[in-house]
C-alpha cells in the first residue's frame, strides 16, 4: 500500500509464520530461545527476546506470573500486576513498564491521559475466567476494549516493537473545538496487529474567528477652533495641528489652520492659508480632499476658504484563502486555520480654514484700534483603521491509525474513520474610527470678517475580514515519514471530509474561503497523496 522499510529477516520469518498459521485460525509463535518473541525492548535491533518464549495462546502455561502483567478492569483497586491481584487498567501496566500484557476482554478507559507505551510490547487481550482464582483462558472470540481521552490519542505505540491480538481501540468524540479523534499511533519500530479494531470517533468543528469589536479609542480628534478678531492686536495664530496615533499605523494630522492677517503700515495684509492635512492620500491624489483653505486675500481671494475634508483611509486586505492538507505528529493532527484580515488604513486629517484679513479702527469691549484678522480652525484627524478580522480555525480530522516511521502489519483487523470537523467561518474585520471633526471659525467684527472653519478628517478604514478555516479529514490511515502499512480491512460507512469554513462579509468584499477536508482509506502527507503500493 505505501514506501516498504526493510525488515529484518527474523522478522520476515515470523509473519510468514503467522500468515500460514492464520488459514487455520490461530497463531502459533514457536519461539525457542534466541528467536523473537512480540516484545520490544533492548538487545540487537532494539529487540530484547520474552522472559517466556512462546505463544500463551497456544501454551496456556506461559499464562503466569513470570511471564506477563495481568490487566483486569473488574479488579479490586491496589492491584500488582500477578494474576491474584491485576492491574485495573492498561495506562497503568504502561507506566510499570510491562513487556507482556495479559489483558482480560473488558472495557477499559484510558482516563484522562493518553495510554502511551514506549520500547514495545506484547498485549493478548482476549482473555475470559479472569477473576483472583480464575484460569484466565485465551478465547479467540474475546476483545477488550480501551476508550481513548476526548481530544487525546488513544493509544500510543512510541518506539519498539508491538504486538496487539484481540484489542479494540476507540477514540472518544472530540469535545474541544477544532479537535481530532485519534484512535492509535504507531511512531518508529514495528506494529502486528491481530484481529483488532482501531476507529476513529467524531471531530469537532473549527473554531469561528472572532469579529473585532468597534473601539471609539479609534476615532480622531477634533480639531481646534479659530481665534476671533477680538482677541488680540498684536497676533493672532491658527489653531495647531492636531494628531491621531494610530497602532502599528501611520498617524494622522489634521492641517493647522491659517494665521491672522495681518496690518502693515495700517494697510491689512493677505490672510494665511490653512495646511494641509497628513497623510497625503494615496496616489494619484484625489482633488480637494484634506486641502487647506486659502487665506482672505490669497490670489486676490475675496474671502476665506474651508479646510477640505480628509480622505477615507483604506480598508485593510480580506484574508485569503487557505489549503493544504495540514500535518501529523506524535502528538496528533494540526490543520490550517483561515488567514487574518490586514488591519485598515487611518483617515486622512482634513485641511485646515484659511484665515480672515485684518482692518483698521475695530472696537472690541468698548476699545477701537487696528485689529489682526481671525485665525482659521484646523482640521481634524483621521479615525483609526479598523484591525482585521480573525481567521477561521481548521477543523478536526478523525483517524483510525497513524503511522509516523513505523512498519505496521494488520491481519483480521479493521480501522475506522468517522465524521470530520468543519472548518471555522472567518471573523468580521473592525469598522474603522469615526472622522475628527474640523475646528470652527474665528469670529469676525466690524470690517473684520470671520474666518474659516477646519475640514474634518476621513473616516478610517475597515479592517479586513478573516478568511475560513480548512476542514479536516476522515481517515482510515494517515502516514508521514518511512511508514509501511499492509493487511488493513477498512470500514468507511460513516467516514465524513469537513466543509472550509466560509470567509466573512459580503462578495465580493469578503475573506476567502477554507479548502475543504477529504475522505481517505490511506493518506501520506509526506508525498500529499493517497498512498500506493
Amino acid at each position: 500500500m505505501m514506501r516498504r522499510v526493510r525488515w529484518a529477516t527474523r522478522t520476515v520469518a515470523l509473519l510468514s509464520m503467522a500468515a500460514s498459521a492464520q488459514a487455520m485460525g490461530c497463531f502459533p509463535l514457536d519461539f525457542s530461545e534466541g528467536d523473537v518473541g512480540g516484545t520490544g525492548g533492548g538487545g540487537a535491533g532494539g529487540y530484547e527476546p520474552p522472559a517466556c518464549p512462546g505463544d500463551p495462546v497456544t501454551d496456556p502455561a506461559l499464562v503466569r506470573d513470570d511471564c506477563g502483567t495481568f490487566v483486569s478492569a473488574s479488579a479490586a483497586d491496589g492491584g500488582d500486576g500477578t494474576k491474584a491481584k491485576p492491574f485495573k487498567s492498561l495506562a497503568e501496566a504502561a507506566t510499570k513498564g510491562a513487556k507482556r500484557i495479559y489483558a482480560c476482554a473488558e472495557s477499559y478507559s484510558a482516563g484522562a491521559e493518553t495510554v502511551m507505551f514506549t520500547g514495545g510490547v506484547d498485549i493478548f487481550a482476549g482473555f475470559t475466567d479472569c477473576g483472583a482464582t480464575g484460569a484466565w483462558t485465551w478465547a479467540e472470540g474475546s476483545k477488550a476494549t480501551l476508550s481513548g481521552p476526548a481530544d487525546l490519542v488513544a493509544l500510543t505505540l512510541n518506539g519498539g516493537d508491538y504486538l496487539v491480538r484481540n484489542l479494540n481501540v476507540t477514540a472518544a468524540n472530540a469535545q474541544a473545538p477544532g479537535g481530532s479523534s485519534i484512535a492509535v499511533v504507531v511512531t518508529g519500530g514495528t506494529l502486528h496487529a491481530l484481529n483488532s479494531e482501531f476507529r476513529g470517533g467524531n471531530a469537532q468543528n473549527g473554531a469561528d474567528g472572532a469579529p473585532q469589536a468597534d473601539d471609539p479609542d479609534l476615532d480622531g480628534n477634533d480639531g481646534g477652533a479659530g481665534s476671533g478678531v477680538c482677541l488680540s492686536a498684536a497676533e493672532n495664530p491658527g489653531a495647531v495641528a492636531p494628531v491621531k496615533v494610530c497602532t502599528d499605523a501611520p498617524s494622522s494630522t489634521g492641517g493647522k489652520g491659517g494665521d491672522g492677517g495681518v496690518l502693515v503700515g495700517g494697510a491689512p495684509q493677505v490672510a494665511g492659508s490653512g495646511e494641509d492635512g497628513l497623510p497625503e492620500p494615496v496616489d494619484p491624489d484625489p482633488p480637494n480632499l484634506g486641502d487647506g483653505g486659502v487665506g482672505e486675500g490669497v490670489n486676490g481671494a475675496s474671502s476665506c476658504r474651508n479646510g477640505e475634508p480628509g480622505a477615507d483611509g483604506e480598508s485593510g486586505t480580506n484574508g485569503g484563502g487557505v489549503s493544504g492538507r495540514g500535518s501529523v505528529s506524535l502528538t496528533g493532527y494540526t490543520g490550517v486555520d483561515g488567514a487574518s484580515g490586514l488591519g485598515g488604513q487611518p483617515g486622512h486629517g482634513g485641511g485646515g480654514g484659511g484665515a480672515a484679513r485684518g482692518a483698521q479702527n475695530i472696537t472690541c469691549n468698548g476699545v477701537t484700534i487696528s485689529r489682526v484678522g481671525s485665525s482659521g480652525g484646523a482640521g481634524g484627524t483621521g479615525g483609526c483603521g479598523g484591525a482585521g478580522g480573525h481567521g477561521g480555525k481548521a477543523g478536526g480530522s478523525s483517524i483510525a491509525l497513524l503511522v509516523l516511521d513505523a512498519t505496521v502489519t494488520l491481519e483480521g483487523t479493521t480501522v475506522t474513520a468517522g465524521r470530520a470537523g468543519h472548518g471555522g467561518k472567518g471573523g468580521e474585520g473592525q469598522r474603522g474610527g469615526q472622522p475628527g471633526q474640523g475646528g470652527g471659525n474665528g469670529a469676525g467684527q466690524g470690517a473684520a470678517r470671520q474666518s474659516c472653519r477646519g475640514g474634518d478628517g476621513g473616516l478610517g478604514g475597515r479592517g479586513g475580514h478573516g478568511g475560513g478555516g480548512t476542514g479536516g479529514h476522515a481517515l482510515g490511515i494517515a502516514v508521514d515519514g518511512d511508514a509501511s502499512v499492509t493487511g488493513a480491512t477498512f470500514v468507511m460507512d460513516a467516514a465524513v471530509a469537513g466543509d472550509g469554513g466560509l470567509g466573512a462579509g459580503t462578495a465580493p468584499d469578503n475573506g476567502s474561503d477554507g479548502a475543504g477536508g477529504q475522505v481517505q482509506n490511506c493518506w501520506d502527507f509526506g508525498k500529499d497523496s493517497a498512498c500506493s503500493g
